[in-house]
């Protein structure tokens, strides 16, 4: 007899907010010049993102943006992330606008581009203060 064992709850509505370790192994995702790849984890070459692109998911910072370790490429970026409802359309990564779970708005993405830039070249984590003295 097989043990039962608890899957976490995915949520399946629409997100503000996507991070690295929320994307699970059946989510599909887009980068910013249109290419998706489904997203694998604990693969033998660890966690990637295979199809139209390949990519470990370690290439990638906690907002999803890519962290340019193979080259300076801000079209990495991952734009959408997609729960497909049926195991044939990740299969294919035929996915439609309701298996959309995150999209990056824009003006964010900008902010923490600038912000990832940043920290680069200050080789740490940059903090703005405001001193109305």
């Amino acid at each position: 007899m097989f043990a039962s064992v608890a899957r976490p709850k995915i949520q399946t509505e629409m997100r503000d907010n996507m991070t690295r370790g929320e994307l699970m192994t059946g989510m599909v995702v887009e980068t910013r010049d249109g290419q998706r790849g489904l997203v694998l984890r604990d693969t033998p070459k660890g966690d990637i993102i295979s199809g139209e692109v390949w990519m470990p998911i370690g290439a990638y910072t906690q907002n999803l943006l890519y962290d340019g370790v193979y080259g300076d490429n801000d079209e990495a970026d991952i734009m959408k992330v997609y729960l497909p409802k049926n195991n044939k359309d990740f299969q294919k990564l035929q996915i439609t606008s309701d298996d959309l779970l995150w999209e990056r708005d824009e003006e964010d993405a900008d902010i923490e581009g600038i912000f990832q830039v940043l920290e680069q070249m200050f080789g740490g984590r940059i903090k703005i203060t405001v001193n109305y003295d």
